[in-house]
């Protein structure tokens, strides 16, 4: 298991091959600069493209103008990092749904499966198998 702050969390789960975040409010620029190079880490300690991302957006908070920068890096890496499927729980904030898509400059969505909870996207994974 990795995490660092209760605000975002980076698990891994290495029997089920998941790769698990979780962010749970606004992130600011400092924060989301230790959030992208701790994802930069993991993703390359591990072979992504064998593992499954289930991204979990529900608690988060639409960051301030002055901190888009480091979202929208963050935002990419998540889109450019391979692995076998992407899962999303969508925040539900609709102004933090809308600012993703708007900050990726990409529809986000298009990138993942959206789920509802992380147990739907579990069941899905094990499906899989």
């Amino acid at each position: 298991m990795k995490g660092f702050d209760i605000m975002y969390t980076i698990d891994i789960l290495e029997y089920d091959k998941i790769i698990h975040i979780v962010t749970n409010k606004l992130i600011k620029e400092p924060e989301g600069i230790e959030i992208f190079e701790k994802l930069k880490q993991v993703f390359q300690e591990h072979n992504t493209s064998n593992y499954y991302m289930v991204l979990d957006t529900g608690g988060y908070k639409p960051s301030m103008q002055k901190d888009i920068k480091i979202l929208h890096d963050v935002l990419q890496l998540y889109i450019t990092t391979p692995f076998i499927k992407k899962y999303l729980i969508s925040p539900s904030n609709m102004i933090a749904k809308a600012q993703a898509n708007r900050v990726s400059k990409l529809k986000f969505k298009e990138y993942f499966v959206e789920v509802k909870s992380f147990e739907e996207a579990l069941k899905l994974i094990k499906e899989l198998h």
